[in-house]
């Protein structure tokens, strides 16, 4: 391995306060509150009135509760809001970073800098960890802590010392997988890409493999008790029994989501820079780069080993996903990688991996300031049924606003609003508690046959291939359009009543 300095501090600590303004840059307002976010800041709200205290995921066995855990402590720390709810897995993904440039000065040598730059405005990381969620926010800090406590007092250490590094690791490592079932091919692509391309030697894996284990078996015992006390939710074996791996849909949108592509167009509707393709073909590039004979030895293994575990995790990944839920949450651990392998790539004329490497970072924060933040704040998103995101589509309504919509059902207090969405916890999530039951679910049922007291309101969205109309009438209701009550993602109509 390279176990050079790593570089300039100052370009590590410059890269770390970016991570801090990118990650933390009007956090209640980009992006809008996804549904997942919401169930868990409603499970968090539970939590701190004592009427919940899950010892599995909110919606699933196959992950943790570590998160709503996380997040009640924010909410009692700070009062409840979007940023109290992002905010921990801000501080999380922060935290990661800075293990991720601390390996990176120990052991990329001088371009340890440009390492934790390509990391720091990765599209993945920023919009991914700005996001609350069991998968984005504490996995990529217990990866990173599990591989960081292998890597530095596990190989450096010695005695005690070594010994605690390795049982911590072990733990971090079990702890990342009992997060979220995610999180188990990445750490075993981990592992054989250290035994294979770094060959230890048979003595210090046993003995290594012997100090993780506890650890993981803990963590390992923690989620065989959250399966027994909830085996009605959504199992490990129920996902096994839905595997269909779709392997070439699934690369397209893990490069898709490495451009930045897949998620613009979810969270704003568009991706209007033609950027996307340029950081896949960058880790082309990069991919390659270590099989070359010029490469020194070190840094031939060292780019060997950050291939093989990129190729092994997404496969690994790929083959556990069940059929349908392919998307770019799946592939921020893979994705880690990328930042080191690209930065291994570089050539070591410094004008030229000036060049190569600002460019690359002045790429990454294009895309995020147009695509991203102006895009959102300019319009709060574009709802729409189908945007590309690598390898198929998906909606672009998940993550767009809907503050205008919880303000105008605030202003009309006492009757039902109707919604249309996917599910209703977005929106009770931004009502005051009181006012939470007065959302309901806008069906076709209920446009047919049902019946609303007046002054209902109802939300549809705008979608761009429909037209609606000022007047909607049907067997029992009698709606008209209210503009003044509307927004950009929403139509709201009121029940005038026979």
């Amino acid at each position: 391995m390279n176990r050079g300095r790593g570089g300039s501090p100052a370009g590590l600590l410059a890269a770390l306060a970016a991570a801090a303004v990118l990650l933390g840059y009007r956090l209640d307002d980009v992006a809008g509150l996804h549904r997942d976010e919401a169930a868990f800041g409603l499970a968090a709200e539970a939590i701190l009135r004592g009427e919940l205290r899950p010892l599995a995921g909110l919606l699933s066995t196959y992950a943790a509760p570590l998160h709503s855990y996380g997040i009640a402590l924010f909410f009692r720390l700070f009062g409840e809001s979007l940023w109290s709810l992002r905010a921990g897995g801000v501080l999380a993904n922060l935290l990661a970073a800075a293990l991720y440039a601390d390996l990176a000065r120990r052991f990329l040598a001088g371009r340890a800098a440009w390492a934790a730059w390509f990391l720091v405005t990765m599209p993945s990381f920023v919009v991914l960890g700005r996001i609350a969620g069991e998968n984005y926010a504490l996995n990529p800090l217990l990866f990173m802590g599990g591989v960081w406590l292998f890597a530095v007092p596990g190989l450096r250490g010695t005695g005690r010392a070594q010994a605690a590094g390795l049982l911590a690791g072990g733990l971090c490592l079990g702890l990342a997988v009992w997060n979220h079932i995610v999180s188990l091919p990445s750490v075993l692509a981990a592992a054989a890409a250290y035994a294979v391309f770094v060959r230890p030697g048979r003595p210090f894996l046993v003995r290594s493999a012997a100090l993780l284990l506890p650890g993981a078996l803990l963590a390992a015992a923690a989620a065989a008790a959250a399966l027994v006390s909830a085996p009605a939710l959504n199992s490990g074996a129920s996902m096994l029994s839905n595997l269909s791996p779709a392997v070439l849909p699934s690369l397209l949108n893990m490069l898709h989501t490495l451009g930045g592509g897949a998620l613009y167009a979810r969270a704003c509707g568009e991706a209007a820079l033609p950027l996307t393709f340029i950081l896949p073909v960058a880790l082309a590039a990069g991919l390659i780069a270590p099989w070359r004979r010029s490469v020194p030895e070190g840094e031939r293994g060292l780019g060997k080993g950050l291939s093989a575990f990129v190729a092994a995790s997404f496969l690994g990944t790929c083959l556990i996903t069940p059929a349908g839920m392919t998307g770019s949450r799946l592939w921020i651990i893979p994705l880690l990688a990328v930042p080191a392998v690209l930065a291994l790539a570089l050539p070591r004329r410094s004008l030229t991996a000036a060049f190569l490497g600002g460019g690359l970072v002045a790429v990454n924060l294009a895309g995020l300031g147009w695509d991203y933040f102006h895009n959102f704040l300019e319009d709060g998103g574009v709802p729409r049924r189908a945007v590309f995101v690598g390898g198929g589509f998906d909606n672009s309504w998940d993550f767009m606003d809907l503050r205008p919509l919880a303000a105008t059902a605030v202003k009309r207090p006492g009757t039902p609003v109707f919604v249309e969405d996917f599910n209703l916890w977005r929106l009770r999530f931004l009502l005051p508690p009181d006012q939470r039951e007065r959302a309901r679910l806008l069906t076709p049922e209920v446009l047919d046959r049902g019946a609303a007291p007046a002054g209902s309101l109802f939300a549809f969205l705008n979608l761009e291939d429909r037209l609606l109309p000022p007047l909607i009438r049907t067997r029992r209701l009698n709606l008209v359009r209210r503009p003044e009550l509307s927004s950009r993602q929403f139509s709201v109509y009121e029940e005038t009543g026979p």
